[in-house]
């Protein structure tokens, strides 16, 4: 019995490409998978198929295919490898800024600051760790102020927390986030180069917080845990853009990120104390996510909950944006064959236009129940097999789903759907327009393709 489709007279009409081989590239096909030199994703279980069953091609659009796209639940921000900061406007996806909540250790307990020590300055050394997001020409803002609220490294915190903090902003900066220049501080001989990172004095506009610390009493100072109960550390706000922007990332554990108290007491001049971000200080960034002036469509789609739209356009957005939902179809709905093998198949992820900066990869994850998520089992063959990253030449994403899809065709699991994610949203702002699988004969559209064999051929 062949493979049929069937829809009902109210379902969208659907365009199908079968690609039937010819008897005499049959055994050619079989020839090419059987001396490849890597082992084809084709032929999974050929080694048990009939001689007789026929291997089938499927290019389809199908009814069962769609998604819609939603806000993105929240995801863990806490003690990340680097951190992001800044703020960026786009066209589409409106205006995302990203702000650290960070606490600072002493480098040595039980330190003392000496009779009557009074600070020269409090600057704050933050290194730059390469990636940036956007126009980093343009002049951006930054406030810090100290936190007022306890955080600890081993709480779980999200990108939607929020922190309350004292008034005062002991930055208020005009910067351009320059993450590949070198910074010189000193003149001539006494000139000293440093690694790209941003330099911020804080006691230009208040010695407040610096002397707040210099004045600590020696009980403060005998521990971490007790310094950070004074000091509970810094909130870095960065103030929204109206246009371009960028977002970049900034890492706390690299050597020379520090805040260096200079002071003096009745006994020396010139000195120095350092505190410093480590394993045992909690680093937490937070995101906001202004859509106000994304387009209509989008606004429906994502924010207003008409999932209609999902046919026209998708949406995947990092920094705790967007995810899409993905529904595949049943295949057993659309086929009179008792037994079918799937061979392949690929879910294709196309995109409209191309973007700035893509998503290196996407994720792609089966929903278990309750917005809780699993791998899916293709995914454990490696990203070799399983895809999902992003092909420039052709603007698109693929993943193979094979053993889901079959899985789902034998009724092993439930078919919940799909999580469509940017894959490191945690610290990766990207975002990609996916197109959507509504125009007829439109070949471009999101689809799967698929590679079967129809076991009722054998019988």
């Amino acid at each position: 019995m062949s493979f049929m489709i069937k829809l009902s007279e109210s379902s969208r009409k659907t365009t199908f490409t079968i690609l039937r081989k010819s008897l005499f590239l049959l055994p050619l096909l079989f020839l090419l998978l059987f001396f490849s030199c890597r082992k084809s994703p084709h032929t999974l279980g050929a080694s048990i198929l009939p001689e007789n069953a026929q291997l089938k091609i499927v290019y389809g659009f199908w009814d069962g295919l769609y998604g819609h796209s939603v806000p993105e639940d929240s995801i863990r921000t806490d003690e990340l490898l680097r951190n992001m900061l800044g703020s960026r406007y786009d066209s589409v996806f409106g205006v995302t800024t990203a702000n650290i909540a960070a606490q600072f250790s002493l480098t040595k307990s039980g330190v003392s600051f000496g009779e009557n020590p009074m600070l020269d300055s409090m600057v704050l050394y933050l290194r730059y760790n390469g990636e940036i997001y956007g126009d980093s020409s343009t002049v951006q803002q930054l406030h810090i102020y100290e936190l007022n609220q306890d955080i600890y490294v081993d709480s779980a915190y999200s990108s939607k927390s929020t922190f309350t903090h004292n008034d005062f902003d002991y930055a208020n900066l005009s910067y351009t986030p320059a993450i590949h220049d070198s910074v010189v501080l000193g003149e001539g001989v006494f000139a000293d180069t440093l690694p790209p990172q941003m330099v911020i004095n804080l006691s230009n506009l208040s010695p407040d917080l610096g002397q707040k610390i210099l004045d600590a009493d020696t009980t403060v100072l005998e521990s971490d845990s007790t310094f950070r109960e004074y000091f509970k550390g810094l909130f870095f706000q960065s103030e929204p853009v109206t246009s371009n922007g960028a977002l970049f990332t900034v890492n706390f554990l690299l050597s020379g990120s520090q805040i260096i108290l200079y002071y003096h007491n009745d006994e020396k001049d010139s000195l120095q104390y350092r505190l410093s971000a480590n394993a045992i200080t909690a680093r937490i960034n937070s995101y906001l996510h202004d859509y106000s002036t994304s387009p209509a469509d989008f606004k429906q789609q994502v924010l207003d909950g008409d999932t209609t739209l999902g046919f026209e356009k998708l949406y995947v957005q990092g920094a705790d944006g967007i995810k899409t939902i993905l529904r595949v179809p049943d295949i057993r709905d659309y086929t009179d064959s008792s037994k079918v093998a799937f061979n392949e198949v690929k879910l294709i992820i196309p995109g409209v236009g191309k973007p700035a900066i893509a998503p290196e990869r996407l994720a792609l994850v089966k929903i278990v129940g309750d917005s809780t998520y699993a791998p899916l089992i293709d995914q454990y063959e490696g990203e070799s097999y399983f895809g999902g990253r992003y092909n420039s030449s052709s603007n698109e994403y693929v993943f193979r789903i094979t053993r889901y899809m079959q899985s789902l065709y034998t009724g092993d699991q439930p078919n919940n759907g799909l999580y469509l994610f940017v894959s490191g949203a945690s610290v990766n702002p990207e975002s990609f327009v996916i197109k959507g699988n509504k125009y007829e004969g439109d070949t471009t559209g999101m689809r799967l393709e698929i590679i079967y064999t129809n076991l009722d051929d054998a019988n």
